[in-house]
């Protein structure tokens, strides 16, 4: 026998087999990058499919068992849900809050609905169809008088693991006090979900926090259907 074709198909079925164990040594789980969290303390919500690092020092209040603090229709269409308040212990002066939102079918994009979300809220264009204070807060909340826009389009920035979040920032008076926020929207798994962060602080608190909240932003999870697989 040749021993050139010998010794190619010698190398060729050892290729084979290398192969073979590679496959069968790495399940798909295995071969899933891991993902590094910035904060040892994170809030897992399986029924609105999400996670949430909390800065050591930070607290957290969310509704019984996971359920929303409070929910309210967004349109005619769409629903929202508060799902957990996140500040300082003993400090009310920086809050970060999460919410999630069903739009249905008829906004598909995140600039989409950033785009709806800028248009509605937005005292400057006169097309306002809901009061900022009804959409996004509970009672006793914060009262965000005089609120203005004061980004005119929305900037994006992308996270491990995969979330993209479209940016705007305003500012407010809340019981005399100038606040700055932002908003962060990012499109959730679940076809016609997005989350919405919120990020404020006191006009003077605000440059303090910004590190924490881009960690905080960092440490943000979409679960998707398969919930946390903390018992799995």
């Amino acid at each position: 026998m040749n021993f050139k074709r010998v010794l190619k198909t010698a190398l060729s079925l050892m290729l084979v087999a290398i192969l073979a164990v590679s496959m069968f040594a790495c399940t798909p789980e295995q071969n899933e990058p891991e993902v590094e969290k910035v904060f040892e303390n994170q809030l897992v919500n399986d029924r609105y499919r999400f996670s949430q690092g909390i800065p050591e020092g930070w607290d957290y209040t969310q509704g019984e068992g996971g359920t929303a603090i409070r929910n309210f229709f967004v349109g005619q269409k769409g629903e929202g849900w508060l799902l957990a308040k996140i500040l300082p212990v003993g400090n009310e002066n920086v809050v970060y809050t999460v919410y999630k939102y069903d739009c249905g079918s008829d906004i598909a994009t995140t600039a989409d609905w950033m785009a709806n979300l800028m248009d509605k809220v937005d005292p400057n264009k006169g097309v306002a169809a809901y009061k900022f204070n009804d959409w996004f807060t509970e009672e006793a909340d914060l009262v965000r008088d005089t609120y203005q826009m004061t980004s005119t389009d929305y900037k994006t920035t992308r996270y491990i693991p995969q979330v993209e979040w479209f940016e705007v920032e305003y500012t407010f008076v809340n019981e005399g006090e100038d606040w700055k926020g932002s908003y962060h929207v990012a499109k959730s798994s679940e076809a016609g979900f997005f989350f919405l962060v919120t990020c404020e602080a006191k006009a003077d608190a605000w440059e303090a926090n910004k590190t924490t909240f881009a960690d905080m932003l960092k440490d943000f999870s979409d679960i998707g259907r398969g919930g946390s697989k903390k018992d799995k």
